[in-house]
């Protein structure tokens, strides 16, 4: 009887304990060890996926800044001091403007490489824009340049290298014509940078007018190198022939004695004075430079002895300076002359 109780006790208790209302948050289930294995596996991939992003991002980026500090150093062409080329000869000034001429070839060139680069894959970036734009700065530096020293070139042997003139005029409109197709790359990559910057895509017109632009300058640049190596040619045969003719000038008039050949003296240094004081010089004034240093020369030999006779190499040696389109360093020649002049022997007394 008493285990009759005893098991309806424990049904009626069991039973009560089943019908009883649930109140309350369930309790959070407890995740199993593989649950915990495989978050944290996927919470190293999102974490490694974001670095490796990250590290790529910093790659491109650093890529794109070496590619355009590359470019900028290709392109850009070293600057001449206006110190250095004032003073170099007229042989190292058309040098000069050839190198200038060179170094906007190379820029061009590579404007129209990287162009085609750009644009082999039908997708043009905004950093290969940036890129073309450094290269097309270069090449228009280069050709500033170049228009700079032909100016100054003009400015001091414009009047004494006539002959050689028409191939430079002919360079200066290579030269233009090469600015004026650089103003429209320039105009193209404006162009696509706006459209880029826009999140649109580039029309295939852009496309095209960046190829022409590109290949139309290189055209004229090609044309440009080919005037100026025909004209630096020019100018070295010109001062070759100019120094041979002034050397071979004869004495028109030989003094009499030293007292009149010490005149001539100074009359040839006060006109190589005064043909050089605005840093350029003439045919018709390299002309009468070397008909009296011809004169002083012949009157030297025939009157001033052999202590006499250094004075007259350092006349023969400044003519033949002139006469190479040496202005610059004919100032320290002459100066050099004037010094001796104080010091020769005095004259007789009457």
């Amino acid at each position: 009887m008493k285990r009759f109780i005893l098991l309806v006790l424990v049904i009626v208790l069991l039973a009560a304990c089943t019908a009883q209302p649930q109140t309350g948050t369930a309790p959070t289930p407890v995740p199993t060890a593989v649950e915990v294995n495989v978050q944290a596996t996927i919470d190293t991939a999102v974490a490694a996926t974001a670095a490796a992003d990250a590290n790529m991002n910093a790659t491109i980026e650093a890529a794109v800044d070496s590619a355009l500090e590359e470019a900028t150093a290709a392109a850009t062409p070293v600057p001449v001091d206006t110190t250095t080329y004032v003073t170099m000869t007229e042989d190292e000034l058309a040098a000069a403007i050839d190198q200038a001429v060179a170094e906007a070839v190379t820029a061009t060139n590579t404007t129209g490489e990287a162009a085609a680069n750009a644009t082999a894959d039908g997708a043009i970036t905004t950093e290969e824009v940036q890129t073309i734009e450094v290269y097309v700065s270069g090449a228009e530096e280069a050709v500033a340049l170049a228009e700079e020293l032909i100016d100054l070139y003009y400015a001091q042997y414009g009047e004494l290298a006539t002959e050689t003139l028409t191939l430079l005029v002919a360079l200066e409109e290579d030269l233009s014509t090469l600015n004026t197709t650089l103003d429209t790359i320039n105009g193209v990559l404006v162009g696509m940078n706006e459209t880029l910057t826009a999140g649109m895509e580039l029309s295939e017109e852009l496309y095209q007018a960046l190829a022409d632009s590109a290949a139309a300058a290189q055209t004229a640049v090609a044309n440009a190198q080919i005037q100026s190596d025909a004209w630096q040619a020019a100018v070295e045969t010109a001062v070759t022939n100019r120094q041979a003719a002034i050397a071979q000038i004869s004495a028109q008039i030989v003094a009499a004695d030293l007292p009149a050949t010490l005149t001539q003296v100074q009359g040839y240094a006060e006109t190589v004075r005064t043909a050089i004081a605005d840093q350029n010089l003439s045919m018709s004034e390299l002309q009468a430079i070397g008909q009296q240093s011809a004169n002083a020369i012949a009157s030297i030999q025939a009157n001033g002895g052999p202590q006499l006779q250094n004075l007259a190499g350092s006349i023969e040696s400044l003519t033949a300076v002139l006469a190479g389109g040496g202005l610059s360093q004919a100032q320290a020649a002459l100066g050099n002359l004037e010094s001796l002049i104080p010091s020769l022997p005095s004259l007789p007394r009457p």
